[in-house]
Protein backbone atom coordinates (compact mmCIF):
# COMPACT_ATOMS: atom_id res chain seq x y z
CA UNK A 1 0.00 0.00 0.00
CA UNK A 2 1.55 3.30 -1.03
CA UNK A 3 1.78 6.36 1.22
CA UNK A 4 -1.07 8.04 -0.65
CA UNK A 5 -3.31 5.06 0.08
CA UNK A 6 -2.22 5.17 3.72
CA UNK A 7 -3.16 8.87 3.71
CA UNK A 8 -6.67 7.99 2.50
CA UNK A 9 -6.93 5.22 5.09
CA UNK A 10 -5.81 7.65 7.79
CA UNK A 11 -8.45 10.19 6.67
CA UNK A 12 -11.15 7.50 6.74
CA UNK A 13 -9.98 6.29 10.16
CA UNK A 14 -10.12 9.87 11.45
CA UNK A 15 -13.81 10.12 10.56
CA UNK A 16 -14.60 6.85 12.33
CA UNK A 17 -12.39 7.73 15.31
CA UNK A 18 -14.22 11.02 15.91
CA UNK A 19 -17.60 9.28 15.91
CA UNK A 20 -16.53 6.44 18.20
CA UNK A 21 -14.02 8.19 20.48
CA UNK A 22 -11.04 6.16 19.18
CA UNK A 23 -7.45 7.28 19.71
CA UNK A 24 -5.85 9.38 16.97
CA UNK A 25 -3.40 7.94 14.45
CA UNK A 26 -0.87 9.67 12.24
CA UNK A 27 1.27 8.94 9.20
CA UNK A 28 4.96 8.27 9.98
CA UNK A 29 7.99 6.87 8.19
CA UNK A 30 9.74 4.33 10.41
CA UNK A 31 13.48 3.74 10.14
CA UNK A 32 14.81 0.57 11.78
CA UNK A 33 18.45 -0.43 12.11
CA UNK A 34 19.33 -3.82 13.60
CA UNK A 35 22.77 -4.78 14.90
CA UNK A 36 23.82 -8.08 16.44
CA UNK A 37 26.07 -8.55 19.45
CA UNK A 38 27.81 -11.62 20.83
CA UNK A 39 27.22 -10.80 24.51
CA UNK A 40 24.86 -8.87 26.73
CA UNK A 41 27.81 -6.72 27.82
CA UNK A 42 28.37 -5.64 24.22
CA UNK A 43 24.65 -4.90 23.82
CA UNK A 44 24.71 -2.87 27.04
CA UNK A 45 27.70 -0.87 25.76
CA UNK A 46 25.74 -0.03 22.59
CA UNK A 47 22.80 1.03 24.73
CA UNK A 48 25.07 3.35 26.72
CA UNK A 49 26.53 4.81 23.49
CA UNK A 50 22.96 5.58 22.34
CA UNK A 51 22.80 8.15 25.21
CA UNK A 52 19.18 7.54 26.19
CA UNK A 53 17.18 9.93 28.34
CA UNK A 54 14.96 7.24 29.89
CA UNK A 55 14.31 3.53 29.84
CA UNK A 56 14.30 0.24 31.66
CA UNK A 57 16.65 -2.72 31.92
CA UNK A 58 15.58 -6.21 32.95
CA UNK A 59 18.26 -8.32 34.57
CA UNK A 60 17.92 -11.85 35.86
CA UNK A 61 17.07 -10.67 39.37
CA UNK A 62 15.71 -7.14 39.00
CA UNK A 63 14.28 -4.47 36.76
CA UNK A 64 15.88 -1.03 36.85
CA UNK A 65 14.34 2.11 35.36
CA UNK A 66 15.80 5.55 34.75
CA UNK A 67 14.56 8.89 33.47
CA UNK A 68 17.46 11.23 34.16
CA UNK A 69 19.75 10.17 31.32
CA UNK A 70 21.92 8.04 33.60
CA UNK A 71 21.93 4.28 33.05
CA UNK A 72 21.59 2.54 36.41
CA UNK A 73 24.43 0.29 37.50
CA UNK A 74 23.19 -2.95 39.00
CA UNK A 75 25.14 -4.87 41.57
CA UNK A 76 26.52 -8.32 40.71
CA UNK A 77 23.47 -9.92 42.34
CA UNK A 78 21.31 -8.64 39.45
CA UNK A 79 22.81 -11.21 37.09
CA UNK A 80 22.90 -10.92 33.31
CA UNK A 81 20.88 -8.49 31.23
CA UNK A 82 17.78 -10.12 29.71
CA UNK A 83 16.34 -7.20 27.74
CA UNK A 84 16.11 -3.42 27.75
CA UNK A 85 14.28 -0.52 26.12
CA UNK A 86 15.42 3.09 26.10
CA UNK A 87 14.42 6.34 24.45
CA UNK A 88 15.70 9.79 23.74
CA UNK A 89 13.88 12.65 22.04
CA UNK A 90 14.33 11.38 18.48
CA UNK A 91 14.70 7.58 18.71
CA UNK A 92 14.38 4.36 20.69
CA UNK A 93 16.72 1.45 21.25
CA UNK A 94 15.56 -2.05 22.16
CA UNK A 95 17.84 -4.90 23.28
CA UNK A 96 16.54 -8.45 22.80
CA UNK A 97 17.95 -11.97 22.59
CA UNK A 98 17.75 -13.47 19.11
CA UNK A 99 16.98 -17.03 20.28
CA UNK A 100 20.30 -18.31 18.98
CA UNK A 101 22.66 -17.07 21.70
CA UNK A 102 23.22 -13.59 20.31
CA UNK A 103 21.71 -10.19 21.01
CA UNK A 104 19.76 -7.83 18.78
CA UNK A 105 20.14 -4.09 19.27
CA UNK A 106 17.30 -2.41 17.37
CA UNK A 107 17.28 1.35 16.86
CA UNK A 108 14.02 2.90 15.67
CA UNK A 109 13.17 6.46 14.77
CA UNK A 110 10.66 8.42 12.73
CA UNK A 111 11.78 10.28 9.63
CA UNK A 112 10.16 12.65 7.18
CA UNK A 113 12.23 11.46 4.22
CA UNK A 114 13.24 7.82 4.64
CA UNK A 115 11.95 4.57 6.06
CA UNK A 116 8.80 2.51 5.79
CA UNK A 117 5.46 4.35 5.58
CA UNK A 118 3.25 3.41 8.53
CA UNK A 119 0.29 4.50 10.53
CA UNK A 120 1.29 5.24 14.12
CA UNK A 121 -0.54 5.61 17.41
CA UNK A 122 0.52 6.46 20.94
CA UNK A 123 -0.11 3.95 23.71
CA UNK A 124 -0.05 4.33 27.48
CA UNK A 125 0.74 1.15 29.41
CA UNK A 126 0.44 0.89 33.16
CA UNK A 127 3.81 1.23 34.84
CA UNK A 128 4.43 -0.95 37.88
CA UNK A 129 7.31 -1.85 40.18
CA UNK A 130 10.44 0.09 39.25
CA UNK A 131 8.71 2.24 36.60
CA UNK A 132 8.73 5.95 37.49
CA UNK A 133 5.45 6.38 35.61
CA UNK A 134 3.33 4.81 32.92
CA UNK A 135 5.11 3.60 29.80
CA UNK A 136 4.68 5.48 26.53
CA UNK A 137 4.93 3.39 23.37
CA UNK A 138 4.35 4.23 19.73
CA UNK A 139 2.72 1.37 17.81
CA UNK A 140 3.21 1.12 14.03
CA UNK A 141 0.86 -0.44 11.49
CA UNK A 142 1.45 -1.32 7.84
CA UNK A 143 -0.79 -2.61 5.10
CA UNK A 144 -0.41 -6.25 4.11
CA UNK A 145 -2.03 -7.41 0.87
CA UNK A 146 -3.10 -10.71 2.46
CA UNK A 147 -3.83 -9.61 6.03
CA UNK A 148 -4.96 -6.00 5.82
CA UNK A 149 -3.51 -3.62 8.39
CA UNK A 150 -1.14 -5.34 10.82
CA UNK A 151 1.02 -4.17 13.66
CA UNK A 152 4.68 -4.32 12.64
CA UNK A 153 6.37 -3.03 15.78
CA UNK A 154 6.12 -0.78 18.78
CA UNK A 155 8.84 1.36 20.26
CA UNK A 156 9.36 2.65 23.78
CA UNK A 157 9.13 6.45 23.81
CA UNK A 158 9.63 7.22 27.51
CA UNK A 159 7.66 7.46 30.72
CA UNK A 160 4.48 9.46 31.32
CA UNK A 161 3.23 10.82 34.62
CA UNK A 162 0.72 8.40 36.12
CA UNK A 163 -2.89 9.45 35.73
CA UNK A 164 -4.74 10.15 38.95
Amino acid sequence: MEALTLRQLLDDYGQVARRHDLPPMRLERLVRRVQTCDSWQEALARLAAFTPASGWLQYQSRVLAFEDGTLPTPGPEAGALLEAEAARQDASLHVRRDGMGRWLVIEMRDSETEGEPCLAEDLRLLGAGAAPGDLHYIRYWQADAALGMRQVTARFAGFLAREA
